[in-house]
């Protein structure tokens, strides 16, 4: 019965909005936080034919103390979803997928739910009790099926970055196979697109730069695509006036137009590997690669 009349307060004197008009204060954060913590949000909206937006409403907030906080009870009250219905786990997995801050918002939830063409309730609901094992893996391993034809030699490969990048006088290469398959411009951008590593959640010294890295080429082992794609990793350190200003861990790609470009894993930004990406080039004005591998 507390819950309940928990919710029918929290309802009728529309204390959400009484907090945001006034000028807030800790005790109101707090005051706040207590009220959700008593209210399951999702169960209390409950009506199936609701769209996902509107179900998820009490959950958005403008000012950002509320949003972190409503973000908070988001994540628990998905968790309690999950207690009642294990089937979700797959569909709170991908929020997580796809979500790279701390929090999980209510705007991740919608964004999702758009991509996998959810607009109701009642929709997510027969998604995550219909949901097989083939959609599950078709998800989180896209089928990549290009054509490739052109063939390069590690030497090859290795002449071709030569000509265009800058290369430290000690740079280390590392070749794992003899021959490898190039990409298009927009093969690699298809690639990048599906494949779900920068979604990962930075973690400085744990998952950082050249995991990611690293990670983006193992991922796109595991899809066999050609015959050994030519996507590799590389550090390279940034000089402004001729000092290091900063080291960095990317991907490097011959492409089968003769072009080289480097990969930021994190952005998919892509960009010509003789010169600092734009949102490096405030700070640097030279890149060159220390370590280069496929």
């Amino acid at each position: 019965m507390r819950k309940y009349t928990l919710i029918l307060y929290y309802k009728k004197y529309n204390l959400l909005k009484l907090l945001e008009k006034i000028k807030l204060s800790e005790v109101f954060y707090r005051l706040e936080h207590k009220i959700l913590s008593k209210i399951l949000i999702i169960k209390f909206i409950g009506d199936k034919k609701m769209t996902i937006k509107e179900a998820l409403k009490s959950y958005f907030a403008d000012n950002m103390f509320i949003k972190i906080t409503r973000a908070i009870k988001l994540e628990n009250d998905l968790k309690t979803l999950v207690d009642e219905n294990p089937k979700y786990s797959f569909f709170i997995y991908l929020i997580e997928q796809n979500n790279k801050g701390r929090f999980i918002f209510p705007e991740d939830v919608v964004k999702l739910c758009t991509n996998l063409k959810i607009n109701t309730l009642e929709d997510l609901e027969n998604w995550v009790n219909n949901i097989d094992s083939s959609t599950i893996m078709s998800i989180i391993n896209p089928k990549i099926d290009f054509d490739l034809t052109v063939n390069k030699t590690n030497e090859e490969i290795k002449q071709m970055i030569k000509e265009i990048a800058i290369i430290e006088k000690l740079c280390l290469w590392d070749f794992g196979d003899p021959n490898y398959s190039l990409v298009s411009e927009d093969q690699l951008k298809e690639i990048l697109k599906k494949c779900p590593i920068n979604r990962k959640k930075y973690i400085a010294n744990t998952f950082d730069c050249e995991d990611f890295a690293r990670t983006t080429k193992s991922w796109l082992s595991l899809h066999e695509v050609g015959d050994n794609i030519a996507i590799g990793n590389a550090e390279v350190n940034f000089y402004k006036n001729n000092k290091i200003v900063f080291s960095h861990g990317i991907n490097i790609v011959p492409l089968s137009s003769g072009k080289v470009v480097c990969v930021e894993p994190q952005t998919d930004a892509i960009w010509p590997a003789d010169k600092p990406e734009f949102s490096f080039s405030s700070k640097a004005d030279t890149m060159k690669f220390r370590l280069i591998q496929f």
